[in-house]
C-alpha cells in the first residue's frame, strides 16, 4: 500500500510538470489555456495551471481521491498527506531534470 501511494505521488508529480511546463507552452496544445489562466487573479491562477506546485498538489488530490474512492478508514488523511510529499519530490526530480527550454 505505501509502495502504491509514494509511486501515485511520483507520477502526478511528473505529469503535472509535464501539462504545466511542456502542453501549456506558447504554440503546443494546451497554449490557448495559458492564456486564459494568466489574466486571473494570482489565487486563482496559480492551482489551475500558474504555478507547477500548486497544480500538482490539485492533480495528486483527484488522482488520489479517484483511486481510493474516498474509503475514510484511520490512516487516509496520513496517506494523503504522503502523497502529496512524494508529489512535491517527484515534482522537484523533474524539474531539476528538465531541460526547461
Amino acid at each position: 500500500m505505501l509502495y502504491n501511494i509514494l509511486l501515485l505521488g511520483l507520477l502526478t508529480g511528473t505529469l503535472s510538470c509535464f501539462i504545466t511546463e511542456k502542453c501549456m507552452s506558447e504554440g503546443m496544445i494546451l497554449g490557448w489555456y495559458r492564456a486564459i489562466i494568466e489574466f486571473l487573479p494570482d489565487w486563482l491562477s496559480m492551482p489551475l495551471g500558474g504555478c507547477v506546485f500548486c497544480f500538482g498538489t490539485w492533480v495528486n488530490i483527484t488522482a488520489f481521491a479517484l483511486t481510493y474512492q474516498f474509503e475514510l478508514r484511520p490512516g487516509y488523511f496520513v496517506s494523503l498527506f504522503l502523497c502529496i510529499g512524494a508529489n512535491y519530490i517527484g515534482t522537484v526530480i523533474t524539474l531539476k531534470f528538465s531541460d526547461n527550454d
